[in-house]
């Protein structure tokens, strides 16, 4: 009558709600007077969202003595003994298969509790999955509209339990296809709105251009070939022009000023994967500033020749940025670029923080990673996360949750940022007395050099004082 199979009925609540929730599967000899006791009121599956599971204390439970005098003030509340109405009392073989979200900052019920419960169920032989969240205190997957770092780490969390749940419903059958959900499970993953439009013009065009911009990490045969192979095999009708402008030592900056040499003189990019982190960081040594000038010059170039383009900015990772993310930290060159790309609606991945996590889980060690140039498991990890962005955006794109942007570019954060960055021809130099154009005598100068330089014509002087002029506006 209603269109509903009786065999897929998910009970789901949040809190108290999950309390009764759970109560519909595990606990017995409730029922009302007159009810129907040939339909089973227990469900199919279970959907808790931080339930309170545990109303009394369970010997084995590691619970902290506030919390355990939590549970003891339940008797006086209830009206019952507590035990008669605890789920987690009353688990045994036989449950419906369960899954549970829950935030590791709950301070209203605490985590040790479904911890518990889900040993209790899994030990009992049932299916429960604990889907932990970092940070993340009571009723954390309600949708909450807001601004800056807070509004879009709620955004994520209610996308990401949709996500999981979307998961476990499919595990049992019950869904089919792929989420179509613009987020990765994943604290340091951000999907954001600008990458979905371009995507989706990617998927339907027979030609794109796809430009990597940053140091000698993108310069090295590193996560970006295995990216461009990615996307060749993903979008086979669609022939790519690989524009790897990677050039060791450089900084956001300098990326600016070469952004129109380097990358859009070979037509415009409609995607461009960028990173400067660490050599903003190690190199350049720029101030907040200096680290926003160069990568909000970068991105308000790249629409600038093409309004429909997206981005994912990478924020890779040294000993010092390591260090500061295992603190609870994010060293102020990817804090910088990571405002940059929340700005814009550009996404981007954190992996200081990434890596951070994989050696807490103990599944990386920096020395596994390869190092600040990763080697062959850093690389691999990066590259997949990279893809796992672009699959969440290209899934999305045609989802109701899309976050499409406007395709207006807002005001920049700073009137001083590199956005008509560009180079003088060498004509424009007038030098002086003691200047000269050529090649310098490189083995003269003590120090490493770049091979890739020791061939370039450029202006030298080896007198103390010397000037040259250049004319320039800006």
């Amino acid at each position: 009558e209603l269109g509903i199979d009786p065999q897929r009925i998910c009970a789901a609540g949040g809190s108290a709600g999950g309390h009764i929730a759970c109560c519909t599967a595990l606990i017995e000899g409730l029922e009302g007077a007159g009810e129907d006791l040939s339909v089973s009121s227990v469900p199919n599956a279970m959907a808790l969202f931080n339930p309170a599971v545990m109303l009394a204390p369970l010997p084995g439970a590691e619970l902290t003595e506030q919390e355990t005098q939590k549970l003891q003030s339940l008797a006086s509340r209830t009206g019952v003994d507590p035990v008669q109405i605890s789920p987690i009392h009353h688990v045994r073989a036989g449950m419906p298969p369960t899954v549970i979200f829950h935030g590791d900052a709950d301070s209203t019920v605490a985590i040790a509790t479904v911890a518990a419960f889900e040993k209790r169920m899994t030990d009992a032989g049932n299916r429960c999955e604990l889907q932990r969240f970092s940070g993340a205190p009571h009723g954390f997957f309600n949708l909450r509209e807001g601004r800056g770092v807070n509004g879009e780490r709620q955004r994520e969390w209610h996308l990401r339990t949709l996500r999981q749940l979307d998961v476990f419903l499919t595990s049992l059958g019950w869904l089919t296809g792929e989420p179509k959900l613009p987020v990765v499970d994943n604290d340091n993953v951000h999907v954001r709105g600008h990458l979905q439009r371009a995507l989706t013009k990617i998927a339907g065009q027979s030609e794109a251009r796809v430009a990597f911009l940053g140091g000698s990490i993108t310069e090295m045969d590193g996560y970006r070939p295995l990216v461009e192979k990615w996307l060749t095999e993903r979008f086979p009708q669609t022939k790519f022009s690989f524009i790897r402008a990677g050039i060791s030592s450089t900084c956001s900056n300098t990326g600016a000023f070469r952004f129109q040499r380097d990358v859009v003189a070979q037509g415009p990019v409609d995607l461009l994967l960028v990173e400067f982190a660490v050599n903003d960081d190690q190199d350049a040594h720029h101030d907040a500033d200096g680290c926003v000038r160069g990568m909000e010059g970068i991105l308000r170039q790249l629409w600038r020749h093409n309004p429909e383009a997206g981005a994912v900015m990478l924020h890779f990772v040294n000993p010092e940025m390591l260090a500061t993310a295992q603190a609870g930290g994010m060293q102020l060159s990817a804090k910088q670029h990571e405002a940059v790309a929340r700005h814009y609606g550009v996404s981007s991945i954190d992996l200081p923080a990434e890596l951070a996590d994989r050696i807490k889980d103990g599944t990386m060690s920096w020395e596994s990673w390869g190092g600040t140039h990763p080697g062959p498991a850093g690389n691999r990890h990066t590259a997949d996360l990279v893809i796992q962005v672009l699959q969440s955006a290209l899934a999305a794109a045609g989802g109701d949750s899309a976050e499409q942007d406007d395709g207006e570019l807002p005001e920049p954060m700073l009137a001083s940022s590199f956005s008509e960055g560009g180079f003088l021809p060498a004509e424009s130099v007038r030098p002086g007395t003691g200047w000269h154009l050529g090649i310098p005598d490189w083995n003269a100068l003590p120090g490493s050099k770049r091979e890739r330089f020791l061939g370039e014509s450029l202006y030298y002087s080896e007198q103390p004082g010397a000037l040259l002029t250049l004319e320039f506006s800006g």
